[in-house]
């Protein structure tokens, strides 16, 4: 859409030299405190916009949730904790509950290329266990069983995941 290549335009490192700027004006000081905590502000208000009301979300805004980018979503904000920063607990606990909803739809009676349920489990165990339920970390164990009767199958990146899962 028009709005998403405007917004695109404007990100561009040549849009600020168009309308005669300098090569730093757009830069961040993310040494800056005051200006870190307003971007984090900004951007937590804009990822609540990209979260829909059955905690899912979507490849586009108020686009139908999905199983794909929520799995992306949680995995980015496990991977931020790794590194200190604290996921937005209201946001992260509506996504699990989305994947959790989700995963109930999961049909282990079926024999094809497990992707989604080695990421689901990949991503839900990276989380710490106390953000957890105990019926959550069966499902982990669940997926990981039903996965490893298919390991013949698994590519490099699934036999990644599956170490991690079990580590």
């Amino acid at each position: 859409t028009a709005e998403i290549l405007l917004k695109d335009t404007e990100l561009s490192p040549w849009y600020n030299l168009s309308k005669g700027g300098g090569n730093n004006d757009n830069l961040i000081n993310i040494f800056d405190a005051s200006t870190v905590a307003k971007k984090e502000k900004e951007y937590l208000s804009d990822l609540k916009k990209y979260q829909n009301s059955d905690g899912g979300f979507a490849w586009i805004k108020g686009g139908k949730s999905s199983l794909y980018m929520t799995l992306y979503m949680v995995d980015r904000l496990a991977q931020a904790s790794y590194f200190g920063v604290k996921p937005p607990m209201d946001i992260t606990q509506n996504a699990l509950k989305y994947l959790h909803n989700e995963y109930k739809k999961f049909d282990f009676t079926k024999t094809y290329y497990p992707f989604e349920a080695i990421y689901y489990a990949y991503v839900i165990s990276a989380f710490d266990k106390t953000l957890l339920v105990q019926s959550t970390r069966k499902e982990v164990q669940t997926l990981a069983d039903y996965i490893d009767g298919q390991k013949e199958i698994l590519a490099p990146l699934g036999q990644v995941y599956m170490a991690v899962i079990y580590h």
